[in-house]
């Protein structure tokens, strides 16, 4: 007979003396039964349970939908920058022409890059969805790694002839994990620049106090449009004034969730036609 514990459901249990031909004891046999109010309630929690996995795969197998729907729009214009470079390329022989194969090779480049993103994103975003992004805490300097992001995004900058500045205040180290921070950065960064047009500014600023870093990207883009500020960070979502600019809609998002990750907070302020404002706060150690 088993041991029982403590921790078992509560049961009705009947024992039966069982003889043999003799009349002699064979021993005896319990049979145990579940009370009814405890088995009902058990089977209302797997239910319950069972709902939530099913909703959980519905919103993945949502997601996952969306995205093929979104790639295969973004996808056609990078692949026929690819396939027109790819054919004049062809068409430029000898020294004439380096120039011009030149510039399509870094069309090609462009487009590949573009790719790239938009398969980063999802990978990303899955990853978050399914609990694999780990934190890693490291010493970080805090101004030199800023610096270091700037000049990683100075071509970009360059190309579409926009001013970035530079502002920080404060201590120099931080506790943190220096791959999220850079990957929120760098998307703030990218979109700044992205919905900039040519001839304007950008900034990026940093204050360090005791306890808490902020840090502020500022643009002179497009603005997002009243309408559009609530669904800002949800998956997928653009606003009506940025379908035309090469995007996946799933940046802000991931930036959100990495932001929660470092147990931090995000918040914007923006006009259309006059700029955005990304507002992080991060502690300035983390305790994971």
């Amino acid at each position: 007979m088993r041991e029982l514990n403590p921790n078992d459901p509560p049961v009705c249990k009947r024992t039966s003396n069982q003889r043999n031909r003799r009349n002699t004891s064979n021993g005896t046999i319990t049979f145990e039964r579940m009370e009814t109010e405890h088995y009902e309630q058990l089977v209302e929690e797997r239910t319950l349970e069972l709902a939530r996995s099913l909703d959980r795969e519905k919103a993945l197998n949502d997601m996952k939908a969306q995205f093929v729907s979104m790639a295969s729009h973004e996808f056609r214009t990078p692949l026929s920058t690819i396939l027109s470079s790819i054919g004049l390329i062809e068409l430029y022989d000898g020294h004439d022409h380096v120039h011009n194969r030149a510039k399509h090779i870094e069309r090609i480049k462009a487009a590949v890059f573009d790719l790239t993103s938009i398969l980063d994103d999802f990978l990303t975003l899955d990853k978050l969805e399914h609990g694999k992004v780990a934190i890693h805490r490291s010493a970080v300097l805090l101004r030199s790694f800023l610096q270091g992001l700037l000049d990683e995004m100075g071509s970009l900058a360059t190309k579409k002839e926009l001013q970035v500045h530079f502002r920080y205040r404060g201590d120099k180290e931080t506790v943190t994990d220096p791959k999220v921070l850079r990957n929120i950065l760098l998307n703030l960064l990218s979109n700044a620049l992205k919905y900039s047009p040519s001839g304007k500014r950008v900034w990026l600023s940093a204050c360090v106090s005791d306890k808490l870093i902020t840090l502020n990207v500022r643009d002179e883009g497009i603005g997002i449009p009243e309408e559009a500020k609530a669904s800002l960070f949800k998956m997928f979502f653009r606003g009506e004034n940025a379908v035309h600019i090469q995007g996946t809609g799933l940046g802000l998002n991931i930036v959100q969730r990495y932001v929660e990750l470092l147990q931090g907070s995000i918040r914007f302020r923006s006009s259309k036609k006059t700029g955005t404002v990304f507002s992080v706060r991060l502690p300035v150690h983390i305790d994971r």
